[in-house]
């Protein structure tokens, strides 16, 4: 029996949840939706948002709230999920790609200063994994800031929510992100202004006068799904952090010196190895799937010659490991032996 690299957690209150929305016959976008927008806008700390069937999706209305189109420039990191290649690709507008920082694996200011230009429109700042990124290295750029926190919800910056620091923010709750609702995504704001555009964006029906606008809503048996996840996204993340500690406390035996950002909300448990193909080799040998976390840099999909050079280091290094909610007490001991097995029988390795 293969332990998979991610999995939901999904409670019998969950699935009643669901069961009795469906039963109520509004299953559409309605009140149910909006009850989840004003949850987790107000969990964020912002004044609201609009609940999209995917985070891409999400992305795409944010950028499209600031009016990027064709001539626009969106700086993004190359380490990151394709998916934020395909909002902006959606909008008409340039990828402009940067490197990021080594240890956070987050986007790199230093490689952003380098690249911006008078058509450079917003800042898309992925938290990968399930930490922050430098948001005040960031801002010095004045540009605007779209927070994506599909790896990070739940995670904090210097006493606030990510997603309350940007103009706009972008959530995912595809099946493998911290809470679920099978797909499905929010886009959110701190400003009155933004949020009307969202809403104008999101409205493709019963208009007085002709806007385009576009059919992405989500549907209430999801968000019955998504305010059930949100009530227990804090049990979520202590369960990680646990489980870090726990993989953190082997490695550290073995002499292994991992490091993690402070305040990570566990994502994703990410080690750098040599030779990353064996050890996903070994490790799915003693039936534990474990993943690169990143499959592929967009640099690499653009066929891009510049010099991304920490991005090509954690291709070639970072190794997930799995971590969620569902994984049981015996799950997490057995992946526990089976990391001692596997890195503890390499005395060559470079040591991060």
């Amino acid at each position: 029996m293969m332990i998979p690299h991610s999995r939901p957690a999904i409670s019998e209150e969950d699935i009643s949840n669901v069961v009795n929305n469906l039963r109520s016959g509004l299953v559409a976008y309605g009140d149910e939706v909006a009850r989840f927008e004003q949850d987790l806008s107000e969990y964020v700390g912002v004044v609201g948002g609009i609940a999209t069937n995917s985070g891409t999706n999400a992305l795409f209305l944010a950028l499209k709230a600031l009016e990027v189109g064709c001539g626009d420039e969106i700086i993004i990191p190359s380490y990151v999920c394709v998916s934020v290649l395909h909002a902006i690709k959606y909008t008409g507008a340039s990828p402009i790609l940067v490197d990021i920082e080594p240890a956070s694996y987050n986007i790199d200011p230093r490689s952003i200063a380098e690249r911006i230009t008078n058509s450079t429109r917003a800042i898309v700042v992925p938290h990968l994994f399930g930490a922050a990124a430098d948001l005040d290295g960031l801002s010095r750029f004045n540009v605007p800031i779209i927070e994506d926190c599909a790896q990070a919800i739940g995670a904090e910056y210097k006493g606030g929510k990510l997603g309350s620091y940007g103009l706009l923010s972008t959530f995912s709750f595809k099946a493998t992100k911290l809470m679920t609702t099978g797909h499905g995504g929010m886009v959110v704001t701190n400003s009155r202004k933004m949020l009307r555009k969202l809403r104008e964006l999101s409205k493709y029906d019963q208009l007085d006068k002709y806007l385009l606008s576009y059919n992405y809503r989500l549907t209430d048996f999801q968000a019955a799904m998504g305010r059930s996840q949100l009530k227990r996204l804090g049990d979520f993340i202590a369960l990680r952090r646990q489980i870090a500690k726990t993989y953190s406390e082997v490695f550290r035996a073995m002499g292994y010196p991992v490091q993690h950002p402070a305040g990570s909300v566990f994502f994703r448990y990410v080690v750098e190895v040599d030779h990353c193909e064996a050890y996903l080799k070994s490790m799915k040998s003693h039936g534990i799937s474990c993943e690169k976390p990143v499959y592929k840099p967009l640099h690499r999909y653009l066929d891009q010659r510049d010099n991304f050079p920490n991005t090509e280091r954690a291709m070639r290094r970072a190794v997930s490991i799995p971590i969620y909610p569902s994984l049981s007490d015996d799950e997490v001991a057995y992946i526990c032996s089976a990391i001692e097995r596997v890195w503890g029988s390499d005395t060559t390795r470079e040591k991060r």
